[in-house]
């Protein structure tokens, strides 16, 4: 029975991961944005690689949160939550983060006197936003695992 409710919410998930990309892309970028630099895609194909990478990313939380359930035999409501905040937060820590560092890199690039014909182009595609969602999600699950863990171990 929780194989079949981890199906159905993985792919819930992911269908929620197929309707939220295009806001997280656009509130990606207004954090990137500089009126000096450009962005630009090159291929079309990979804002499709993106937005596929995006929702399966997000459908891997129910799974990450059933491993961690079952490999330390948690409380669901109050221990389930803080995994579940774990994983989410810590993902967007991590993208929040690298969208502050390319803000940050841009802007440290717009303070070179460039004329104003040129104007620096780069990918969207390149910024790796969803690698380090992913990242995120990792670390708030080693975190996660390791606390309640050693809760499970301290109880025993």
């Amino acid at each position: 029975m929780r194989e079949i409710f981890l199906f159905i919410t993985t792919i819930a998930f992911i269908l929620i991961g197929l309707f939220i990309y295009r806001p997280f892309l656009e509130i990606s970028l207004s954090l990137i944005t500089n009126e000096n630099v450009q962005l630009n895609t090159y291929r079309i194909s990979d804002g499709f690689y993106s937005k596929f990478y995006f929702s399966v990313l997000l459908g891997y939380i129910p799974v990450t949160y059933y491993i961690i359930q079952k490999k330390t035999k948690f409380h669901f409501f109050i221990d389930g939550a803080h995994t579940i905040l774990y994983i989410i937060g810590f993902g967007f820590l991590s993208w929040v983060f690298r969208c502050l560092y390319l803000y940050e890199k841009f802007e440290n690039l717009s303070l070179y006197d460039l004329s104003s014909e040129i104007n620096p182009l780069f990918s969207i595609d390149k910024f790796y936003l969803e690698h380090y969602l992913l990242l995120g999600f990792l670390i708030g699950a080693i975190i996660s695992f390791i606390i309640f863990n050693r809760k499970k171990k301290k109880q025993s």
